[in-house]
């Protein structure tokens, strides 16, 4: 079994909508301000990922890290 198997994971809009709801304006927020300082959506993923390291959150840190690796480019090193 794989630790992801055995972690349980929160549906946060059923136990706490308030507070999915705080969550998806503070997101709507975030995604606003990059867009307005122009940071590239690969950036604002690392912002959050060291967001997610500072506040101790695995959870996001887990998700961040995936979403980051999906959207990544190829680096210059990978290809031939």
């Amino acid at each position: 079994m794989s630790k992801s198997d055995s972690i349980s994971r929160v549906a946060l809009k059923k136990v706490a909508p308030d507070v999915s709801a705080a969550m998806g304006s503070l997101h709507a927020a975030a995604v606003s301000a990059a867009q307005d300082a122009k940071l590239g959506p690969e950036l604002l993923e690392l912002v959050r990922i060291r967001a997610s390291q500072l506040n101790g959150c695995a959870f996001c840190l887990d998700m961040h890290t995936r979403d980051a690796r999906a959207q990544a480019r190829p680096s210059s090193a990978s290809t031939p």
